[in-house]
């Protein structure tokens, strides 16, 4: 679970990141255009960060299942 937590708080500041450097993306390449509302941002920011959530946990719960001696044997290969 700390690993989740770890992968979120570093996928962070790139969502933070990411919406002003959008929004300037928007204004340059779009002209008289409007930016999304303020919830809709959060909104994003909040689903890329469940979607870094998501994708941690599937190939972790994937290696969880294999017994340890197998992996440090497939490592030392």
């Amino acid at each position: 679970m700390r690993a989740l937590g770890a992968r979120v708080l570093a996928a962070l500041p790139g969502a933070i990141a990411g919406v002003p450097l959008g929004i300037g993306l928007f204004a340059a390449v779009v002209k008289n255009g409007s930016v999304p509302p303020v919830p809709w941002l959060v909104a994003a920011v909040l689903g890329v960060l469940v979607a870094v959530a998501a994708l941690t946990v599937i190939p972790a719960r994937i290696g969880s299942r294999q017994p340890v001696a197998e992996l440090l044997q497939a490592e030392a290969a």
